[in-house]
């Protein structure tokens, strides 16, 4: 992305956007960079998604549209879609401007920064679908019964733990809150970064774990007309596969849930998608360890071993 004109008006500018989440379902698309090599590469400003010269180019999708809800509780509802948005020659306003030719603006720590509430609802979200992981695994105990198996109580603790982590991260980041010079409350930063960072470290254990309670149940799924088919000894073919404490057909459907939000191809997507949105693992810990508040635990140890500050 760079400016290709300038004038007293506003800016043009050309490129592609890499990834544009929800770009196709947007009214407005933010734009900018990160550590660009050239000035003419260093701004921040939000496009109308219908300017003249905006093009986006959608990835396939991996939800299914027009599935039954039984068979696909999750992935049947829809998602959200990513793009590689182009820009062609696009006229941005002044005011629509954030910065522009400032390179000292165009880095992770800028971003970092007034994109707090960005990285807020990231966490918010993480914690979110950790609570629904706990849900989960706590009803396939309940339909499998393996609740009195400690093993599996052990596995289901790792999620639980998950759970508990991420929600401590998330109150974390409103007890450490500041106010922005705008009058602001902005949420702690380095708590939304271990938060995020332990995230993306656990959940692929996570979404294993899920999938391992599950057993062989997670591949021998089922529709619904073929638990209604004649099979053998006169019963249908449910019949074989009712359990002590719920039907067949219940078994199935909670089975197919956990298969989209743990196995299919929607499940993937939003694990690579939170291993890569709004700064990645690496420039989250680079900025962890810029920003840690080190001042009266470093001082400790200096004055513990007799050492000066090091400049």
């Amino acid at each position: 992305m760079r400016i290709v004109r300038e004038s007293a008006e506003g800016i043009w500018i050309s490129g592609i956007k890499g990834v544009g989440t929800v770009a196709p379902q947007s009214n407005e698309i933010f734009v900018g960079s990160l550590n660009p090599p050239a000035p003419d590469e260093a701004f921040w400003a939000y496009v109308p998604a219908n300017a003249d010269g905006v093009k986006i180019f959608c990835r396939e999708i991996v939800s299914r549209p027009g599935a039954s809800a039984y068979d696909h509780p999750l992935t049947s509802k829809g998602e959200e879609a990513e793009a590689m948005v182009v820009f062609d020659n696009v006229f941005v306003p002044r005011w629509r401007i954030m910065a522009a030719k400032v390179p000292e603006l165009a880095t992770a720590g800028f971003f970092n920064r007034w994109t707090s509430y960005s990285h807020w609802y990231t966490l918010v979200r993480l914690e979110t679908k950790a609570d629904l992981y706990a849900g989960l695994a706590k009803v396939i105990m309940e339909v499998l019964g393996l609740e009195h198996i400690p093993l599996v109580r052990q596995r289901v603790s790792e999620i639980v733990q998950f759970a508990e982590i991420l929600r401590g991260m998330s109150l974390a980041s409103i007890e450490t809150a500041d106010i922005s010079d705008g009058g602001l409350l902005l949420p702690g930063s380095n708590a939304l970064a271990a938060g995020r960072v332990f995230a993306m470290e656990k959940l692929p254990r996570v979404l294993h774990l899920l999938r391992e309670l599950c057993g062989q149940g997670l591949i021998l799924r089922f529709e619904r007309h073929d638990l209604e088919a004649e099979a053998t000894f006169g019963e249908k073919f449910s019949w074989f596969l009712d359990t002590q404490r719920v039907t067949a057909e219940q078994k199935n459907l909670l089975m197919n849930l956990v298969w989209d939000v743990a196995a299919s191809e929607h499940s993937v997507r939003a694990l690579v998608f939170e291993e890569q949105h709004a700064l990645s693992e690496p420039l989250l810990r680079d900025r962890l360890v810029l920003d840690y508040d080190y001042a009266e635990s470093a001082s400790l140890v200096r004055r513990t071993v007799g050492l000066e500050m090091i400049q």
